[in-house]
């Protein structure tokens, strides 16, 4: 059984800048996203109130 050593490979700076610009990018469009939903959970929320205020004497 021969042992192979594990050698940790750190791609060059030329390739990590451009990955952590595009993490970036994809988190960012992420964030917008999330932060959409929950502005039309919100107002969905707020209607759902008030047709409950309306049904409850």
């Amino acid at each position: 059984m021969t042992f192979h050593p594990v050698v940790e490979y750190t791609p060059p700076i030329a390739l990590i800048r451009p990955m952590c610009t595009f993490v970036n990018k994809e988190t960012n469009r992420n964030s917008k996203r999330i932060l959409d939903h929950a502005q039309k959970l919100s107002e969905i929320s707020s209607q759902l109130n008030l047709i409950i205020q309306r049904f409850t004497f």
